[in-house]
């Protein structure tokens, strides 16, 4: 037999569930607690530092709520949920603190009534600078009532020209009302007094009548049917009720608030309405008529006196907004002009008020509502300077710059700026459910198409936007998908598990490459996965479910076209992952056990937040524990920090009371870090699982030696394991010899950074698994400090045939791991075949 070694270049491969005659190097068969890096290899995943328990909230009685983050700045972080019976609740992100939410008065049931759903994932949220837009997608948004508004209440009658001697006949409901000019003897004649004479002239048949200028405007209480004749030719004298066929035969003064329809042509879209506005009109401080004016004045664009002016606020979003920090306070309501943008109650309606702009011009034909009114809104975003909303095949923009107005502010004239609101043509049934925007435009996902809407010339105004179908693979519309950069990563799945998908959008007109990233864990991600998050910076993408306590990573790293790093990995954490977010590369979890709802941060990059655990060579790093803290970290807040650790000079002991937020039925490990105060030396990393205890004082464990000046970090332990696949003698590119009689000597393992590692096997014939040692190379480290290296070799014997055991690499210590490589050395032997 030959004797041979081949290397395995690294393990950031993830893992794979083909056979392992076809994985690739660097694919493994498990991964647990691992974190995969292009630059440091297969690391053991970040610990969690504890932040903060959820104040008030009882354990388990939050799983089913909606909750969402907020993140506005490094110390502006916020969780918020809304429960099934829509009471909203906020906790400061850091410390577990509850906030006060106040609403509108008499607003409040009217919010909750409208956040109730009967299914948490029916909420979505939408976070732009210091708002919170909260949306209840069962919620129907309907419209405002349409005002009462009677034809042919309303008459004006305009005198063009004065003559001796001339009659002046007005009809109303077909009586007659006659005046007849003076004759040319009396002297000369002037416009008033020829109103004067046709208004007294008019005796019967209307409620009020008032002469302005060479107006008179008439008022009724019934239909009425108004016509006007005068002068040899008839025009000396004419009438309009409500509405003319230009606008140049409007008066130049009139009444204030009379509103006219324009009717320029037969054509529906042509037709607009002006509203007359007076000079001499007085206003109360909240912007109401104290007394109409009439006389000089202008006319301007208004709305159909008979058409509904919105929609209804209190089936729309609602906004949260932070109004104080200390104490911490938010404000929930709709936006119905209640509220200032400062979250301050109002009753002035100006441009620091939250509402939604009522519909201020033209009819339902010129300026119909957005196509969202009658419909339950499936998502909210903002693109493009517009906020925008997604109901059936629909796709609404607001207008540019105002986030509030989804009507057009002229029915006259078409801007750039107006709303934009399009349709998905499809054959197929297209709800759009989600939408993500990206470099070419939006992309919108229904349940078995994907859309881009897009402008051509790069403006998004209302006639250049355009949305085609680009895509035909089923999506799950409770995932939200994933902005990754270069790609969208959506998930679809069926009853047993998920399967995500990664769709890169290339130019206009172009087709999109969708790729299956699970296509090598086809049966690895459980389908009762609830929640979805993930980085672009960090190349990350992280799924969970609410009932389980597993997060399911997938990592990757692109260099150009490449992806040099694409792997699959999982976390196993201490208890239920119900909520995670991702900013500024840290990883946040809200967890539930029986301990109660807890938030800790993983940090995705090597930035320690503590400097207690040191090694010879000055690295320092955060103990790799789940939910650690310092014992008597100040800036604990939910809850307190225990009494301080003291020494006994009896027992030579150090008792250390656990902090109260951990479940004492978990592994709880500890770890001394350096000094606090004065010349901190190097003496760190004594660990030990915690023994537990209790008294007076609460549950204790202790340590041998005075250490109560030291730091001391305490979490709860976990295991990295990987698992490997069966290594056979590869020849190349004609793949692995799995025929050939391969004998594994030895495997040795280089690391980079971090502590012990322990490894284990399992014969195929046996359940169990058994540790075995490695031969460690002769090395040092100085006794005082932490135990973890720069670089270090394992050599492991084996002496087995591939197919007679599984190797498992594992680590339980507080302290890093980096599995870098790995070479083999064994006996090989063809059995006399050629191979081709």
């Amino acid at each position: 037999m030959t004797a041979i070694s081949q290397r395995i270049p690294n393990f950031i491969g993830g893992v794979s569930q083909q056979a392992d005659e076809k994985m690739l190097l660097g694919q493994v068969k498990d991964a647990l607690n691992c974190y995969p890096d292009i630059t440091l290899g297969m690391l053991k995943r970040p610990g969690g530092k504890f932040l903060g328990k959820l104040s008030g909230l009882t354990a388990n009685t939050a799983d089913t709520a909606a909750w969402f983050s907020i993140l506005q700045s490094a110390t502006d972080k916020y969780i918020a949920s809304v429960s099934s019976a829509g009471v909203l609740s906020v906790w400061n992100l850091l410390t577990g603190q509850t906030a006060t939410i106040n609403y509108p008065t008499g607003k409040q049931a009217s919010i909750v009534s409208y956040l109730t759903a009967t299914d948490y994932r029916s909420i979505k949220t939408l976070t732009i600078n210091d708002y919170t837009y909260i949306l209840n997608t069962e919620k129907t948004v309907t419209a405002k009532t349409a005002p009462t508004w009677n034809a042919k209440r309303q008459a004006t009658l305009v005198v063009t020209a004065v003559d001796h001697n001339n009659t002046y006949s007005v009809s109303i409901n077909g009586n007659t009302f006659t005046y007849t000019s003076p004759n040319s003897g009396s002297g000369n004649l002037i416009i008033s007094t020829v109103m004067t004479g046709i208004s007294n002239a008019i005796t019967s048949g209307f409620a009020t009548k008032t002469i302005i200028d060479n107006t008179i405007y008439l008022t009724f209480n019934v239909d009425t049917n108004v016509s006007a004749f005068g002068g040899p030719d008839g025009k000396y004298i004419r009438a309009f009720q409500d509405s003319v066929d230009t606008f140049a035969r409007l008066p130049e003064q009139a009444y204030h608030d009379q509103v006219v329809k324009v009717a320029n042509a037969s054509a529906a879209l042509d037709d607009f309405y002006l509203r007359f506005v007076a000079d001499n009109t007085t206003y109360n401080s909240n912007g109401s008529v104290n007394v109409y004016g009439t006389g000089k004045g202008y006319w301007e664009e208004t709305v159909a006196p008979n058409v509904s002016r919105g929609f209804n606020e209190n089936t729309m979003p609602v906004a949260l907004i932070r109004t104080s920090t200390s104490p911490l306070t938010f404000k929930a309501t709709f936006l119905d002009a209640s509220t200032q943008i400062d979250g301050s109650a109002t009753t002035t309606v100006n441009d620091d008020t939250l509402v939604w702009e009522s519909r201020r011009v033209g009819d339902e034909d010129s300026n119909s509502h957005p196509s969202f009114i009658g419909n339950t809104i499936s998502d909210i975003f903002l693109f493009n300077n517009r906020l925008g909303f997604l109901t059936e095949d629909n796709v609404s923009m607001s207008q540019a710059g105002d986030y509030y107005n989804f009507y057009h502010k002229s029915a006259t004239t078409l801007t750039a700026a107006d709303p934009i609101d399009l349709s998905c043509a499809s054959i197929r049934p297209a709800v759009v459910r989600s939408v993500v925007p990206v470099t070419q435009g939006l992309l919108l996902l229904s349940d078995s198409q994907q859309f881009l809407m897009e402008a051509e010339n790069g403006a998004w105004t209302p006639s250049n936007c355009t949305i085609s179908t680009i895509a035909n693979y089923e999506y799950d519309r409770y995932l939200k998908p994933i902005d990754l950069g270069s790609t969208i990563l959506y998930v679809s799945r069926n009853q047993s598990w998920a399967r995500t998908f990664e769709i890169f959008i290339r130019g206009q007109r172009e087709t999109p490459t969708v790729t299956e990233t699970t296509k090598v864990v086809p049966e690895w991600i459980p389908s009762t996965i609830t929640d979805t998050v993930g980085s672009a910076q960090n190349g990350l993408w992280v799924g969970s479910g609410r009932t389980s306590r597993y997060l399911y990573l997938h990592r990757f790293y692109e260099q150009g076209d490449e992806r040099p790093m694409a792997a699959w990995v999982k976390w196993l954490l201490p208890s239920n992952v119900i909520h995670t977010a991702i900013e500024s590369d840290v990883l946040y979890v809200l967890t539930s056990g029986t301990e109660g709802y807890t938030v800790t941060q993983h940090k995705l990059v090597l930035a320690p937040s503590t400097g207690g655990l040191i090694n010879s060579l000055g690295n320092t790093v955060d103990p790799h524990l789940d939910s650690w803290c310092e014992v008597t970290d100040v800036t604990m807040v939910s809850p307190t920090p225990p009494t301080a650790p003291s020494y006994s000079n009896t027992t030579s002991l150090t008792k250390v009371y656990l902090p109260t937020y951990f479940n004492t039925t978990k592994t709880i490990r500890f770890v001394v870090g350096l000094l606090k105060a004065g010349s901190p030396g190097t003496e760190s990393g004594y660990t030990n699982v915690a023994v537990l205890a209790s008294d007076g004082g609460g549950t204790y464990f202790t340590i041998p030696g005075d250490v109560t000046g030291n730091y001391i970090y305490v979490g709860y332990e976990y295991n990295m394991e990987v698992t490997l696949p069966r290594y056979y003698y590869n020849m190349g590119q004609s793949g692995v010899d799995f025929t050939a009689v391969t004998t594994t000597s030895r495997m040795a393992f280089y690391t980079g950074l971090g502590g012990d590692i322990y490894f284990s096997i399992r014969d195929r014939s046996r359940p169990e698994w058994s540790s075995i040692g490695g031969a460690q190379i002769a090395d040092f480290y100085s006794a005082g400090t932490s135990p973890f290296r720069d670089t270090y070799v394992y050599k492991v014997p084996i002496y087995q045939r591939p197919d007679n055991y599984t190797m498992k690499v594992t680590s339980n210590t507080p302290f890093p791991v980096s599995l870098v490589s790995m070479q083999w050395e064994g006996q090989y032997s063809p059995g006399f075949y050629r191979r081709s």
